[in-house]
């Protein structure tokens, strides 16, 4: 009887193999995707399979350049700690892990510090946890709320990358070769497809950062933005004297910080709380909804899962949460409907056109009469 180690082995050396299966009534050929325990076989298209374009390096034993090696954008170098232990941190690793100026960019860092403090002494520094971006731009976009679970690195990956389904199958993979047989990630040497499945899965992980960056950051551009367009409309003549003493007065006499309770009066109107979705819906809502049916910004986006919803019957055009806008003429009829990501600063163009579509309408209306 063969062992489980050898069962996997040999499932792993079928992987990516062109097959013909014979049937009683037909044949198929395809590529071995997946082989399940239950002795299911999974087959992609033989014209949809091209090679795997991931560059990586294992690296299982000690080198000269072992340092100046991992300094690369281009290929993913895996270190294989089960083999080196402790020798990989004390020839050079530690050196990149605790170097406060060498940023390093993961997805829940919680283990990995964990265990790089108890087992090898090492303190890892200058750390990008894109976990902990997504949570604090999820806090952001909602007004102060936190999610009810963190979120996987498949995710984030396919919410702010918008990575298309077909190149999300090695994060699912992995994730299921560790429910499946957690052992398997114990095997030496790696199987090829394991290791092609580690690499895919930290290739995001730079791009991520970057786009998690900018969307914590849009409220500063937004700001930006407004400072340096305060002037762009006005026709100003602008003289520039260098001044030892002005000790950046200038930006401080031009901004103002307004915060709810301490003097600020709104000029809008505040109106009761009410239900927005369900059959308690508030009249006001359910007709907004029937006209727009969906965020013009986000035509095609579900809500979370429904087990989450606290109202009932659910629609296809509920509002998802407390940030949706809607722009309304004077007259009542709803004009656009906007997501709770679209920034309000971004609806001032929508703003001028439907002002100046009322100001036609009204002009064309007068000249009738007359």
């Amino acid at each position: 009887m063969a062992s489980s180690l050898q069962q996997c082995k040999f499932l792993d050396c079928l992987k990516r193999k062109r097959v013909k299966i014979t049937l009683l009534d037909t044949q198929v050929i395809g590529v071995i995707n997946r082989i399940n325990l239950n002795k299911t076989v999974i087959l992609e298209d033989d014209h949809n399979v091209h090679d795997d374009t991931v560059n990586y390096v294992v690296i299982d034993e000690l080198q000269e350049q072992f340092g100046p090696a991992v300094a690369t954008k281009n290929v993913v170098y895996l270190f294989d700690i089960l083999l080196l232990g402790g020798r990989a941190f004390r020839n050079g690793l530690s050196m990149i892990l605790e170097n406060q100026y060498i940023l390093k960019v993961t997805h829940d860092c919680r283990c990995i510090v964990s265990c790089l403090s108890a087992q090898f002494g090492v303190t890892l520094t200058n750390v990008f946890d894109t976990q902990v971006a997504d949570i604090m731009l999820f806090n952001k976009d909602t007004g102060g709320f936190l999610p009810d679970r963190v979120s996987t690195l498949q995710e984030v990956v396919r919410l702010h990358l918008k990575v298309p389904i077909s190149e999300m199958f090695p994060f699912w993979a992995q994730e299921q070769c560790t429910k499946e047989n957690p052992e398997v990630w114990y095997i030496r040497p790696c199987p090829p497809a394991l290791l092609t499945l580690m690499a895919v899965s930290v290739i995001h992980l730079l791009r991520l950062r970057q786009v998690l960056l900018d969307a914590l950051m849009s409220d500063y551009t937004n700001l930006v933005d407004s400072y340096m367009g305060s002037y762009q409309n006005q026709s100003v003549n602008l003289l520039h004297f260098e001044r030892e003493n002005c000790s950046n007065a200038e930006i401080l006499n031009s901004l103002k910080y307004v915060r709810p309770g301490e003097g600020f009066q709104p000029t809008f109107s505040i109106l009761e709380k009410c239900d927005v979705n369900g059959k308690d819906a508030h009249p006001v809502f359910s007709y907004l909804k029937d006209k727009l049916p969906y965020p013009d910004d986000d035509p095609i986006s579900f809500m979370q899962n429904p087990k989450y919803l606290t109202w009932n019957p659910i629609s296809r055009n509920d509002i998802s949460w407390n940030f949706e806008k809607f722009l309304i003429g004077p007259e009542g009829e709803p004009f656009k409907r906007y997501g709770r990501k679209f920034n309000t600063i971004d609806i001032e163009p929508d703003i001028q056109r439907l002002l100046k579509l009322t100001k036609n309408e009204s002009k064309h209306a007068s000249d009738h009469c007359v």
